[in-house]
This record gives C-alpha cells, structure tokens and sequence, in this order.
C-alpha cells in the first residue's frame, strides 16, 4: 500500500458499526437524548447517526495525530472516533493520556459511527488535564480482524518483521497470527528509528484499530495505531541481548550453507554508494555491494563507511539487510564504477554494484514525482536509467545521444519461482545528472526525422492522391457531359440522315408510283401503254420496300452485332446481282467476333457496298463477282473483286466511275478505301474500317 494512502485510512480509523439491541436507544428515545458514553454512540444506527444526535463525552486520548486530524478516546464504557480538524484543534498538546471533554454531534462516518460536528463541521475539544491510559481490550489475531473492532483501545500479540519509513511515518510491518498489517507509531513522523531488538521477536503491542475500507463500507485492511515505542513490549517482559551477537559478515557471505548464521542479525561494513532517502541506500563491501533497507533518517552521504547492523533476507540475485542500526565510521573515497557491458548486467551478477555503461539513448521522458527516466540501448539490448529531477524544466539530453552512464544496477527477473538465471529487466539507478555523460550528439539525420520526412512525404502523397481524385471525378464528369454532348448529336445527325434517306429514296419512289398510278388510270383506253406503266409501279414499289428494309436495318438496335450485319452484306451482294449474268461467290466466316458495330457505320458500309457493286454491273463487263468480309476485334475488311476488264487509274475519271464517293464515305467513317485494277485484270476493292471502341 502507499503510505500517501495512511493519511486517508488513518483520518477514517473509526468507522465500523457495532450493532446492539434496540432497547439500548431505541427510536423513540432519539428525541431530546444526549449521548454521553461511547457505548451509546457506538450502539447507533447509520440512520440514527445521520440525525445529528447531540453528545457530550469525557474521556482519555488513545492516539493523536495533528498532521492528519485523527483523534481518538476512550471513556469508562467504550471508544471512538472524534473528528476534528487540524486548525481547530486547541493549543494545548494532544498525547496519549490527554483528559478532554468533546462536544458534537453524531455521524455515520464513512465506516462506522463518530463524532464530529454539525454538517460535518469540527466538533468541539477542551483539554481537562492529564490522565492513564486505561486497560486495553486483550483480542486474538482473529478478534483483531474483526470490523466491530474499530477505534477500540485494544492489545495484541505479533511479530514485528521488519520497519519501514513511508509518507513521513515509521511504520512497523505486523504479522498478527495469519494477517500482515501495518502500525504507524506516533511521534516517528521524524523517522527516528525503533529500537532494532524489537524486529523478529514476539511482541505485545498496544494501539487503536484502524480500518481500510472500501467506498461500500467493507473492511479491506487493517492498521493498529501505536502511541509510542513504550506500548511494544517483548512477550517475557525483557529483550533477547542479541546486540552483542551480531557477527560481522561481508556482502557475498551472507545467507550461505557454509556459514552457520541463520536469520540472526549481522553486522555488515562498507562505503555508501548510493542513497535512496526513506528507503535505504546501497552499500559497497570487501567482496561486493548490497542493498540496506531502513527507515532510519541519518545524516549519511555518497562515500561514507558505515557499519550496518540488521538481519540479512534473500531476495532474487542478492540478499539485502532490513537495516535497524546503522554507524557512520569515516569519511572515504567514493567506490569506482565497475565497467561493463550490458549483457554483464542481465547476467544478474552485478546486481546492486555501481556500474558505468556506454548505450545509445533511445528515449529521455519525465516520469511520475519528478522522475527523468532514459530508455538506453546497448547492441540488441534495451535497459532503463532513472534519477530524480532537482525541478521542473526542460530534459537535457536529446534521443540519439551517445552517453556514458554511471549508476547501481538493479537487475528484475518476471519469473522467480526458481533461482532467475539471467534478469529480463535491467535499471540503473542515477544519483544525478552528471551521472549522464554525453560523448557524442545525435546524429542529425535520426529516426524522428526519418519518420517525420516519411510523415510529410505521405501528407504530399495523401494531397496528390486527393487532388489525383478529384481531377479524375472532374475528368469523368466532363467526359460524361462530352459523351452525352456526343450522343445527342450523333442521334441528332442520324435522325437526320433517317429523315433525308426516308426524303431522297422513299419520298422520291412514292412520288413516282403516284405518277405512275395516274398515267396508268389515264392509259386505260390504251391496254399496252396502261400495262407498261402498272408494270413500272410494281418494280418501283419494290424497290421502295428494299430502300425501307435497309433502312429500318440500319437504325434498329438488334443488328449492331458483326454477325448479324455479315449476313446482311452478303444478301445484299446477291440481290443486286440477281437478274444479271454475273456469278456471285460469298466467302464469309462462318462465325465472326461479337463486336459492336454503330448505325452509323453499318449504314456507310452498305451504301459503299451498293455502289462499288453496281459500279461492277455497270462497268466492268465481268462474269465473277467475288465478296470477301474479313474481321477481327479491332477492324472490318469488306472485298469486291470482279474478273472484268478493269481500268487504268491514271487516267480513269473518279467522279464518273464512283471512285472519290467511295472514298469519302470510308474517311467520314474513320476508315480506307483501296482499289487495285489494271486493264484486262479485273478490279478490287477493299473497304477497311476500325470496330470496337474506335467506331463509336
């Protein structure tokens, strides 16, 4: 427990309810009652406590102390808890056996029923005079350990194993049967040392019970409040004259089987390495260092002889001396550092000897109570050293230094079931800054601003990929509003084409059937004449139907697949040169790729197809007409080849012949047009365009 706590536990010492029968007070007797005997106090219930019962005692402190406001008394019936704040107290000094009168009011305190004042205000104390302390209550460890013991008076027998200096207090470390508790001896706020034949010997020891308690009033501890070293006294009425039996000893000799001392007290010389105020400090013998803990507050300093008179303990690594009379001799020189490596201290065998190590610091932080703690690293080992600030400021000494420190190892192993071969923690404990030589600065270029380059170069690239978004989300928006830019005038330009196609080719057919209809009404006194222009009417209608089918072929959406439209090419051929002498050979894949192919695309090709056909009827006196589709994912050749008489291209004339038409087309579509003739070698001629996403 941190004695920072025994304020707190020693400030709420009496609070634990004793319940006794309801004919003692009952509720009906609350009103107009004075309570004048802790008995009847102690008999109240939480409830009756809070109603702020006037009391009037007299008794005799058992225990006082001023710094933390605890006072206790005992009357002729019983004990209690008087709460009474530090200035309110009255001047005249408050010892045990100090006659006083309170006056107050009763509370349920915050473990068992007290007095105190009004709404938890002082109560009042007046000095009577001197008295006796009055017989305690003789308990048993177990009756010690009872929570209706608080604040009583009590004796008991325990061992006092060893003595402490915590939160300004000696305090002595009980064993009462079973149970380890503390007692806080009053008048030892100074830390003068307790008798050392006290420790390790059956004792009779008399004191308040004090409780430690939880914030549902459960018992999770106790403390026996001690008056004075005068109320410890050694079962048997004298002490065991083991002063002069303490045999001297060296530090590596202590606690081993060929040395017939047991757990008896030995006397230990050696230089003082190293203080640790409140605790103990280290020593360095003839043959090794040692850890002495007291309590005791000496004038002692780094280099001072000592004798140190205590009883040895094991402890993982090296035994230690629970100190309880120590002896400055003379005045030395300090004892020189031992240098090592750091694989040396997690042997364990340097433990408690004054190293000096050269390591890389790792980390510089400031810990709890003004504690500077350096995380070192020394090859693949990392250990800790600490020391404690003289004050608030800056850290002096930067991460990547190279230092030299100097300091008692204290080596820690996690587990110690059995003898810890080797520490698996190692901290060096510095008596002061200059105990941390800088040989060598950091290194500029370190891992913190590794790490903070690596920061800002992933912020940059955070920004790039931000911005990198963003221009991709406006680049897809744009584009959206170019495609749908595109498509609306793509539908608009074919909307137009479908309306001058339905103008030029159907428009045109049915206004000549319509004149031929009329000239054939007219004709009807005229058989023949009549018959040639019926006839006329039906091819004309005919071909109006073909120039529709086409058409309604271009535009509808289930033909924008390759295959469909080979085949459509291919019965276009051949309808054209139906009624004529030339043969026709198809050679189309049977099976071509699922590319997409455009309305608009399909509707080019096809006029280019007709016209370089009828060129072949036309002109080229043929008796073979051959069409080739080739294709593949990424482009469409489209071959008319006729045996025919062909021509010369350099001196033919394109615009008679189709030529320059056909070239437009192809290059409005993105594509080439080819043609290869000679006289008396036939023409040929290849339509290319690109398929896929380049069509679109």
């Amino acid at each position: 427990m941190q004695l920072h706590r025994l304020g707190r536990c020693v400030l709420g010492l009496g609070l634990a309810l004793l319940w006794v029968p309801a004919s003692k007070l009952g509720a009906a007797d609350l009103s107009g009652t004075v309570i004048t005997q802790a008995v009847q106090l102690r008999g109240l219930t939480l409830e009756q406590a809070a109603r702020e019962i006037p009391v009037r005692l007299r008794g005799v402190v058992t225990f006082h102390d001023s710094t933390r406001a605890a006072t206790f008394i005992h009357d002729d019936s019983d004990s209690t808890f008087v709460w009474v704040k530090t200035e309110d107290l009255p001047v005249e000094p408050l010892t045990a056996g100090t006659v006083v009168e309170v006056e107050g009011v009763s509370a349920p305190g915050d473990f068992h029923v007290c007095v105190s004042g009004p709404k938890w205000t002082s109560a009042q104390l007046r000095v009577i005079g001197r008295g006796e302390l009055p017989a305690p209550l003789a308990l048993t460890a177990n009756q010690f350990m009872e929570p209706t013991q608080d604040q009583r008076w009590v004796e008991v027998e325990a061992v006092i194993s060893q003595v402490t200096f915590e939160d300004g207090y000696s305090v002595l470390e009980l064993d009462v049967g079973r149970w380890r508790v503390k007692g806080v001896v009053a008048g030892r706020a100074t830390g003068q040392p307790i008798s050392w034949q006290l420790v390790q010997v059956p004792v009779r020891i008399r004191g308040v019970v004090g409780s430690i308690f939880n914030s549902d009033r459960q018992l999770t501890g106790r403390i026996l409040c001690i008056p004075g070293e005068d109320a410890i006294h050694p079962l048997g009425g004298v002490l065991s004259p083991r002063a002069t039996e303490a045999v001297l000893q060296t530090p590596a000799t202590l606690l081993r089987t060929d040395r017939n001392g047991g757990l008896e007290p030995v006397r230990v010389l050696g230089v003082v390495s190293f203080l640790q105020p409140g605790e103990g400090f280290y020593i360095r013998g003839e043959d090794g260092s040692l850890w002495v803990q007291t309590a005791q507050q000496t004038d002692l300093f780094a280099g001072a002889e000592v004798e140190v008179t205590g009883l040895p303990m094991p402890s993982p690594f090296r035994p230690f001396i629970q100190g309880i009379q120590v002896r400055q001799l003379n005045l030395v020189a300090m004892p020189t550092p031992i240098h090592c490596r750091a694989i040396e201290l997690f042997s364990g065998r340097l433990h408690g000897e004054l190293v000096c190590l050269e390591a890389e610091l790792v980390e510089a932080y400031r810990g709890a109570q003004e504690v500077l703690i350096l995380q070192l690293r020394e090859g693949n080992r990392i250990l800790q050293a600490r020391m404690t600030l003289p004050g608030p400021g800056d850290l002096p000494i930067a991460p990547g230094s190279r230092l030299r420190v100097t300091g008692i190892c204290e080596a820690q192993a996690a587990h110690q079931l059995w003898t810890p071969q080797v520490a698996d923690r190692i901290e060096i404990r510095m008596r002061s800054l200059a105990d941390a030589v800088v040989l060598a600065a950091p290194r500029w270029w370190n891992m913190q601003r590794l790490l903070a380059a690596v920061g800002v170069l992933l912020a940059g690239l955070l920004v790039v990929a931000g911005w990198v978004v963003l221009l991709r989300r406006r680049v897809i928006a744009q584009t959206q509003i170019i495609r749908q830019k595109l498509e609306r005038e793509t539908l608009w330009e074919e909307r137009s084409r479908i309306a001058h196609d339905l103008h030029d080719d159907v428009g045109a057919s049915l206004t000549q059937i319509s004149n031929l209809g009329e000239l054939a009404v007219r004709r009807a006194a005229q058989p023949e004449e009549q018959k040639r222009h019926l006839t006329a009417l039906i091819l004309k209608a005919r071909q109006t139907v073909q120039a529709l089918d086409e058409i309604v072929w271009t535009i509808s959406p289930r033909n924008d697949a390759l295959p469909r439209s080979g085949s459509y090419f291919s019965h276009a051929v051949r309808d054209l040169l139906q009624g004529t002498d030339i043969r026709c050979r198809l050679l189309v894949p049977d099976e071509l790729p699922e590319v997409e192919i455009t309305s608009r695309l399909r509707h080019h090709l096809l006029l280019a197809v007709k016209e370089a056909v009828r060129n072949v009827i036309k002109h080229s006196r043929a008796t073979e007409l051959r069409f080739q589709l080739a294709a593949s994912e990424r482009e469409l050749t489209l071959t008319i080849a006729d045996d025919g008489q062909g021509f010369d291209p350099e001196t033919a004339d394109s615009r008679r012949n189709g030529m320059s038409n056909l070239a437009d087309r192809l290059r409005e579509v993105g594509g080439r047009f080819e043609v290869q003739t000679q006289p008396g070698q036939g023409t040929t001629v290849r339509l290319t365009v690109p398929l896929g996403r380049a069509n679109s």
